[in-house]
């Protein structure tokens, strides 16, 4: 992403944005999708415990790489946009405070792998889908996908991101739902 951003490379650039975002989706439908396939499961504790924690995994990678590829390109590939590190450093703060929730949900033996903490985490990434619609409804709709200012390839990465994002959050909600 960093060559084609100082080539001005925007179809490559969009490839590799893409690519990344195919290869998290099948891991995303991967990870749910024995939950997804089959009938009624019954709840067990574990099983919610690793869907949530699994779920949350990829969504602080999703959050990482964003953060990666803002500071990435905006510090090495020589185009300049002067909100990149600011974005960057956001992305990085989520995916920190994502991954702090997974260590305490795996050394947790109580609260926060209680059925309603779980609700509230999976009520989280709902949220996080619906303001992901949004955020994709106005980089379409405004034009910003196609912009000549230097931000394009931070609206390729929000694109990326935010539409890994508001799959995993799909997926997410429907498979905490398979099991209450």
């Amino acid at each position: 992403m960093v060559f084609a951003a100082g080539r001005d490379s925007r179809t490559i650039f969009a490839f590799a944005a893409a690519l990344f975002a195919a290869q998290m989706i099948f891991v995303m439908l991967r990870v749910n999708w024995p939950l997804l396939s089959n009938g009624p499961v019954q709840y067990k504790k574990h099983i919610a415990v690793d869907s949530v924690l699994h779920n949350s995994v990829l969504s602080g990678l999703v959050y990482a790489w964003g953060a990666v590829a803002m500071l990435a390109v905006y510090s090495m590939s020589g185009l300049s946009w002067r909100h990149g590190w600011q974005y960057g450093a956001a992305m990085a703060l989520v995916a920190a405070g994502i991954f702090v929730y997974t260590l305490w949900l795996v050394a947790s033996d109580g609260r926060l792998r209680a059925p309603r903490a779980l609700a509230i985490v999976t009520s989280l990434g709902a949220l996080q889908g619906f303001g992901m619609i949004v955020a994709l409804a106005y980089l379409l709709l405004s034009g910003k996908l196609a912009t000549p200012k230097s931000d394009w390839a931070a609206n390729d990465i929000f694109f990326a991101g935010g539409a890994t994002l508001t799959l995993l959050s799909l997926l997410s909600v429907l498979s905490y739902r398979k099991l209450i």
